[in-house]
């Protein structure tokens, strides 16, 4: 949505230190991190670090929007929530591991 030029940008603006590194952490997370949780593999840590990266959408990045603006980072947020406590599942990777 715009490549990590403005996603550095927009962390800088959200007053983080070194934006380069946080806007890279925001994308690695959000991308391998949803893949791991889709894959149920290392579930448990790949949703906390969306719990992270949705907590700062929900309360940093979108703090003075509307709530319908806010909404699809809180359900992604609930959802992270949820698997962090949850885990993968009977038919995750996570489950396949502990199997061996």
């Amino acid at each position: 949505f715009g490549g990590m030029e403005r996603t550095t940008v927009m962390v800088e603006r959200l007053g983080f230190p070194l934006p380069g590194f946080f806007a890279f952490a925001a994308a690695f997370s959000e991308f391998f991190g949803a893949l791991f949780v889709a894959l149920g593999f290392a579930t448990r840590l790949s949703a906390l670090l969306l719990v992270i990266t949705m907590s700062v959408a929900v309360f940093i990045a979108h703090a003075g929007d509307p709530f319908i603006l806010r909404e699809k980072a809180l359900m992604y947020l609930a959802v992270f929530v949820f698997m962090v406590f949850q885990g993968g599942g009977k038919i995750s990777i996570d489950a396949l591991i502990r199997r061996k």
